[in-house]
């Protein structure tokens, strides 16, 4: 047993359970079996004194979890909750701090696929917790629907998280190079195009019927129209991406300095 003095209970089918306890390992985040309960702790939840400080904030990690652990792969939905506090006193006995109602139920599509350490998912977790734009494609990205206006600012943050200054003037394109999917060019500009056009996205279109015209280079285009089930699967690949590039310049800039003879 660990050593937090605060935890939080979670409920959900044992596969999805066991897939979170795989991913979230840390010392900062885990979730781990405890006498026939699941527990989600970390040193994130330390430091607060009552069960409902805990309890929200426990529910607002999970959904960026949860989030994360899209990133993995899409398969059957995964349903996880945060159901009470948990509170162990110096003796190790654990309470139980239920609430009435429960707040959190994250439901998101992965499976467990890979065997990479850290996990992917907790890869995007630790990226997330550095990045305020890259955390906020994530919770974006955890919303079931997915709509057009969602996934086009999903790519709009990602986009932002790497302007690291005002000089910095990537426009969107050389940001697609930047993380090795310029064959997806094309494939971008029909989603930006198709996520602004009624006839496409519907009452969700960024603009009305009659205001979308086509920019040249998409009129240009065998199919000029992205359907949403395509624009889901090429946000993801960007966002994907977006995390791995991340988590490399993350590793790169910790990596020791080589000795200068």
């Amino acid at each position: 047993m660990t050593n937090e003095k605060w935890m939080a209970e979670l409920s959900g089918s044992l596969n999805d359970l066991e897939c979170l306890q795989r991913w979230y390992t840390s010392e900062s985040v885990r979730v781990f079996p405890h006498e026939g309960t699941w527990l989600l702790g970390g040193t994130f939840l330390q430091g607060y004194s009552s069960a409902d400080e805990v309890t929200k904030v426990a529910e607002a990690k999970l959904e960026l979890l949860s989030a994360a652990a899209l990133i993995e792969s899409s398969s059957e939905p995964l349903k996880v909750e945060v159901i009470g506090a948990a509170h162990q006193n110096a003796s190790g006995k654990l309470t139980i701090h239920y609430t009435i109602i429960s707040t959190s139920r994250s439901c998101v599509s992965v499976r467990c696929l890979g065997s990479e350490t850290p996990s992917l998912p907790q890869r995007a977790l630790v990226v997330a917790e550095s990045d305020y734009h890259l955390d906020m494609a994530l919770r974006l990205w955890g919303d079931s629907s997915k709509t057009w206006p969602r996934l086009y600012r999903i790519v709009e943050d990602i986009c932002e998280s790497l302007k690291s200054n005002k000089e910095d003037n990537k426009d969107d394109i050389q940001i697609l190079d930047y993380f090795g999917l310029g064959d997806q060019v094309d494939n971008y500009r029909r989603f930006r195009y198709s996520a602004c056009e009624a006839g496409v996205a519907g009452k969700d279109s960024r603009h009305a019927e009659g205001r979308n015209n086509p920019p040249k280079k998409v009129a240009m285009l065998e199919n000029p129209i992205m359907h949403h089930r395509e624009a889901v699967s090429l946000v993801g690949l960007i966002l994907f991406k977006a995390i791995q590039k991340k988590w490399k310049e993350m590793e790169e800039s910790a990596a020791p300095a080589a000795d200068i003879e």
